[in-house]
């Protein structure tokens, strides 16, 4: 079995982040959108569509929809499901599954192909070329607005950002004063340690999850309290910020895939055998 992904890309993540829930080891094949890799001959026999992600089964068959990629790995590995366990919430995770793509994640679609500057030509993905729409561009942004809104009001946006203050907090708490903490996106954090080793980096990241592991956080706004584990990756830079951010994301997917609450470095380190 092999997973055909592209780390830049928005829609193979979902597929990544499914293969680390499940703690998978599947062989990985990293496509170039940016080279035009998708466009080869070579991959074209793969996915004539062009597109990633794709899982290519050990007989042959390709799935190249994370629908198809979720509902297979699910099946063949029914342990933590992920798709629901009730008929009731099958339906439910399927019926949001739905209503995701077709009034979040494609809105945000037509307005960044149809804009960006990157994409002249080539609006719509797959082996075809398209000329940009401006007006999609517009309206997608207008349609996921209307959708953010409202998932935020039927989640309780409010709670969240209490759960992710009171998460940055001890995040603060925890790291040197040297140390430069920041919100990376979504519920993700970033703590940069300047003057720091990976050896070094990785005790921090220590403090930091046990630190995170060992507090309560209210999660509704009220007097109810619940415990919070993280994952974390560790990287060192080495000159070149997209190479550290990249190395520092698949040490994340690492330490996701070995069970989560726990620290995984970019490489392995002789005084953390199992980091």
């Amino acid at each position: 079995m092999r997973f055909f992904d592209c780390k830049t890309a928005p829609s193979p993540r979902r597929a990544r982040i499914f293969i680390a829930e499940k703690g998978l080891d599947i062989e990985t094949v990293e496509i170039d959108l940016g080279k035009g890799e998708q466009l080869s001959d070579d991959f074209r026999r793969i996915n004539p569509r062009c597109t990633v992600p794709v899982l290519e089964l050990d007989d042959g068959t390709c799935l190249t929809e994370n629908a198809g990629i979720a509902a297979y790995l699910e099946a063949i590995a029914p342990a933590a499901p992920l798709l629901g366990t009730s008929a009731e919430e099958k339906g439910s995770v399927a019926n949001w599954n739905a209503r995701i793509e077709l009034e979040g994640l494609w809105p945000l679609a037509d307005a960044l192909r149809n804009r960006s500057k990157g994409m002249v030509g080539r609006a719509i993905t797959g082996p075809t070329d398209y000329q940009q729409i401006p007006e999609l561009a517009e309206r997608g942004l207008a349609r996921a607005a209307e959708f953010f809104e409202m998932l935020n009001d039927r989640l309780g946006h409010a709670a969240g950002d209490e759960l992710l203050a009171g998460i940055a907090k001890t995040l603060d708490e925890s790291v040197r004063e040297t140390d430069f903490l920041a919100r990376y996106g979504g519920e993700e954090f970033v703590v940069l340690c300047p003057d720091t080793d990976l050896a070094g980096a990785v005790t921090v990241a220590e403090k930091v999850r046990s630190a995170i592991a060992e507090s309560s956080f209210i999660l509704d706004g009220t007097s109810q309290l619940s415990k919070v584990t993280i994952s974390i990756g560790v990287a060192q830079f080495e000159g070149s910020r997209r190479s550290f951010f990249k190395a520092a994301d698949q040490a994340l997917y690492r330490a996701k895939g070995a069970g989560k609450n726990c620290v995984k470095a970019a490489r392995e380190l002789p005084d953390y055998p199992d980091v």
